[in-house]
Formats: C-alpha cells, sequence, structure tokens
C-alpha cells in the first residue's frame, strides 16, 4: 500500500516543489493555508486525524522577517506551536515527520559555515520562532527530521530572486546589501533532498533522524546574488532596464529594517551530504535553473 504524505504550507515555494517531488512515492495530500492553517490548532489536528499521513512535510511558515517584529504571537504560533502539535500527532499515530528551518537561528557571527552543532542565537522573532519550532519539533517526535535551509528561490512564490527581477525590469540601478553572508538555495533541491528522505525510509535504511542543515554550495552575498541574477536575465533575454553596472553595493546599515539579520548564515551541509551519498551544487547553479525557467515561462506568455 503506498504511502500517504501531508504537505502543509503547499502554495509557498517549497510547498509546490515538494508536491512534485513527492508524487513518485505516494499518494500527496497538498494543502495550502485556505485547507490547513497552522494558526487554527483545531483544524491542524482535525487535519491530521481525516488524513492520517504516514509522513508530514511541514512546510508552512510565519516567513515575513520583519513583520513578525510587530506580530509576534501570530509568528510563533505558526512556526513554534504548531509544529509542537504537528510532531505531537506524528509521534502519536508513528508518522515520520520533516520539518524545515532556517539559517537566521544563527547571530551571524561565525566565519565558517555553521555546523548542526554550533551554538544557536537568533537576532529576530522571525529566527527565534522558528528556532523555537525546531526544537520542539525534535523533542516531541523520535522519528523526525528537521532541515535547516537558506535564502530559497524559486519560479514560484514570494523570494529575493523575483524581486530583483522586477526591481531590474523597472530601474536602471538599484542598491543592494553588500555585508550579509549566505548561500542561495533552489526549492527545488531542498524538495529532491526530502524525496531522498522519503525513498531512505521506505527501503527501511538505516537512517538517523534528527537536524540536518540542506543548502547548495559556496557563499554568496545579497549584491554578488543581485549581480549574478542581473548578468543571467540579460543571458536569457529577460526585458530589463537595469544596466550592466546597475547593482550598487550598499551596507547593511545604509538599509534599516524592523528584524535584525545576521551577517554570516552560511550552512554547512556535510552531514546530509554522508548521511545520504549526495553532494550539494553550487549555488550559481541553481540560481541559473531557476532564471531560465523565469524566461522560459515569460516567452511563453
Amino acid at each position: 500500500m503506498s504511502p500517504v504524505f501531508l504537505i502543509t504550507g503547499a502554495d509557498g515555494q517549497l510547498g509546490l516543489e515538494l508536491a512534485r517531488a513527492l508524487a513518485p512515492y505516494g499518494k500527496v495530500w497538498a494543502l495550502g493555508r485556505s485547507e490547513c492553517d497552522l494558526a487554527d490548532a483545531s483544524k491542524l489536528n482535525a487535519t491530521l486525524e481525516n488524513i492520517r499521513p504516514d509522513f508530514v512535510f511541514n512546510a508552512a511558515a510565519f516567513t515575513a522577517v520583519d513583520l513578525a517584529e510587530s506580530q509576534q504571537v501570530a509568528a510563533y504560533r505558526v512556526n513554534a506551536a504548531a509544529p509542537a502539535e504537528i510532531a505531537d500527532w506524528a509521534e502519536k499515530n508513528n508518522a515520520i515527520l520533516l520539518h524545515y528551518s532556517t539559517d537566521y537561528v544563527f547571530d551571524g557571527k561565525s566565519t565558517t559555515p555553521y555546523l548542526e552543532t554550533s551554538p544557536t542565537h537568533a537576532l529576530s522573532i522571525y529566527g527565534d520562532s522558528k528556532l523555537k519550532g525546531e526544537l520542539a519539533v525534535l523533542d516531541r517526535s523520535a522519528k523526525a527530521f528537521v532541515l535547516r535551509t537558506s535564502w530559497m528561490h524559486s519560479p514560484h512564490g514570494h523570494n529575493f530572486l523575483k524581486t530583483m527581477l522586477r526591481l531590474m525590469s523597472d530601474r536602471e540601478s538599484i542598491n543592494v546589501v553588500a555585508d550579509q553572508y549566505g548561500i542561495p538555495t533552489a526549492a527545488s533541491l531542498v524538495a529532491n533532498l526530502s524525496a531522498l528522505v522519503v525513498q531512505r525510509c521506505l527501503q527501511k535504511d538505516d537512517v538517523e533522524f534528527g537536524l540536518y542543515h540542506v543548502s547548495s554550495s559556496g557563499l554568496s552575498t545579497w549584491h554578488e546574488y543581485a549581480r549574478q541574477i542581473l548578468l543571467l536575465g540579460k543571458k536569457y533575454n529577460l526585458p530589463l532596464l537595469c544596466k550592466a553596472d546597475g547593482v550598487k553595493a550598499i551596507p547593511g546599515s545604509e538599509y534599516p529594517l524592523p528584524a535584525k539579520r545576521p551577517a554570516y548564515s552560511a550552512l554547512n551541509s556535510a552531514k546530509f551530504e554522508k548521511a545520504f551519498g549526495v553532494y550539494m551544487p553550487p549555488w550559481l547553479e541553481e540560481v541559473e535553473q531557476t532564471v531560465r525557467i523565469i524566461a522560459e515561462a515569460h516567452y511563453e506568455k
């Protein structure tokens, strides 16, 4: 009998990719916020009881980093309390839980990629709420994976890459922060790695549950990321107004936001690579693939 998969946050960029990646392995219930709102505890539990999944993929989150500073109750409800409730249900019903977290659980004081064992110290409500969520999942469910990732992009949903392309289509130049370091990571990569986890679990391989980092390889700043987006957009003939030298580097102090970001949040994915026998692709290859898909869709209209 095929396993049953439940995806929360299915209308987000990761949720959409998970639905695609998991389809070959079983019955997929992909539920968006209107169908499974993590802000409502009773409806969340009813959904779990009605579907009774073998695997739960919690891709839903309160991801508005700056808005979380003023909507703390909502952020902690969705990012911390709801994952705890899902983990309780999974533990009680012998289900496997894959929960997704963020590089923003770190304070950015490191100068080398963070390990799963690195001390956490979130600088924002968003980061702290996600940290409390992942701790609750690992504490309450013995068969859980927490996958931390970073700077996610995809042709779908809201993300930095799509925002940059939109701005570049309207402006000759843009200012982008150049003193924050991290690793752009494709939602499709995270989804494919999640499907690999499922495959190993179904094969009853000796898989170690717990916390893993999953991101592309390499390192970038927001400025370098934006500069490459511009170059790739022009390579694939997107109608961009931004000039070739139009991506201007600025310090984060010149672009103040309500939520503080870590200055350095690169993740070391060696633990996952070793456990599952894979190598993470360079971030620029993944970014090019996303830009290419966006360009193809643009010219199909």
